[in-house]
């Protein structure tokens, strides 16, 4: 699917990182920073990752086996922020509420 470049201010993108293989996801995300504008912002909303709750570990452990996520476990494991850095986002921040986590990435004005 097409999308124009530089179009969009805000970018919401909740609970599909999960569901993505590692191609699949990178390539998404280099999607979103190409359509958002200079300026613009790109949130995630997604499950916590592993070293935010250990207390959590068992829960994080047996999803993927209760809830067909075949993805999950990579995920719980991967470094976000350089991934988006990766694609070009930048003042990248992370928030944990429960059980989800949010990073907050800002497209460069160039």
């Amino acid at each position: 699917m097409q999308f124009t470049s530089n179009i969009e201010s805000f970018i919401p993108s909740p609970e599909n990182l999960t569901k993505l293989s590692y191609e699949a996801f990178q390539n998404s995300k280099s999607i979103f920073s190409r359509v958002t504008k200079p300026g613009g912002i790109f949130i995630i909303c997604d499950s916590m990752q592993e070293d935010d709750s250990p207390e959590l570990q068992t829960m994080m452990s047996n999803f993927p086996l209760l809830f067909h996520e075949p993805y999950y476990k990579h995920y719980t494991t991967d470094n976000l922020v350089e991934r988006l850095a990766k694609v070009g986002f930048e003042n990248i921040k992370i928030q944990n509420h429960f059980v989800s986590k949010y990073w907050i990435a800002n497209k460069p004005q160039n």
